[in-house]
């Protein structure tokens, strides 16, 4: 179902220009504010954004609500009076500017198979649901951000194909076809979870024993199973005491 253009054009509309890297200069009013050209930060920078980052957990998702001018309802943003607004444009989508956390919040929003063209409090509360997802999601950066508006959609998609393989008295053909869908999508999703995992810690594995007990005349056997092209290859030390 297509977005009613008043919607699409209001939800497209930039919040507002801003050059500013979520930061940290809006606790600090009286400072210069911090953009992607400056140079290395100095000490009172350094000091705000150690006084953003211990308040990070508190900082709540973007929220939206219902606006009305000249007898015509609109969509505006929820403005927090203690929160700015790109403080929580940050932790709802990792974007550094207001703008860019925008479209990805609106994107998400397009995969929800419960908006509508007609019921702007409807829409409303999907808004929310998709920022309180990311949210919940915790994106760091950019990529971090775009990641999770993927992942948002995998999930409604895989959502919406289980609720019409569960409807009642259709063919058994459309009920597995609408199956094998939302099992794809929850793969997919499953993969997004390992790729955020794999951007968050680099990579890396650690393997850790933390005890191992043997008694006299056994052997401690520790190893690790890797899958080869071949089938799995399992290799092992052993130690006898």
């Amino acid at each position: 179902m297509l977005l009613d253009n008043r919607w699409v054009g209001y939800l497209l509309m930039k919040p507002k220009e801003s050059t500013e890297v979520i930061g940290m200069s809006s606790l600090d009013t009286d400072k210069k504010h911090l953009t992607a050209s400056n140079p290395p930060k100095s000490p009172e920078k350094l000091d705000t954004e150690q006084r953003y980052k211990s308040q990070r957990k508190r900082i709540t998702p973007v929220r939206f609500k219902e606006t009305s001018k000249d007898g015509e309802s609109s969509i505006d943003f929820d403005v927090s009076e203690t929160q700015p607004l790109e403080y929580q444009m940050f932790e709802s989508t990792g974007m550094p500017t207001c703008s860019a956390g925008h479209q990805l919040l609106v994107q998400a929003y397009c995969t929800d198979p419960t908006r509508t063209d007609d019921d702007i409090k409807r829409n409303i509360r999907v808004l929310n649901g998709q920022s309180e997802f990311m949210h919940a999601i915790g994106p760091q950066n950019g990529l971090e951000g775009m990641l999770a508006a993927q992942m948002v959609a995998t999930h409604n998609m895989g959502m919406e194909f289980s609720k019409r393989a569960m409807v009642q008295g259709q063919p058994a053909e459309f009920a597995e076809k609408y199956f094998n869908m939302a099992t794809k999508a929850q793969r997919t999703f499953v993969a997004q979870i390992e790729a955020l995992n794999k951007l968050r810690t680099g990579g890396q594995q650690t393997i850790q024993v933390q005890h191992v007990q043997v008694n006299q005349g056994g052997q401690a056997v520790i190893g690790q199973q890797a899958q080869g092209g071949g089938g799995n290859e399992t290799k092992m030390a052993q130690s006898t005491p």
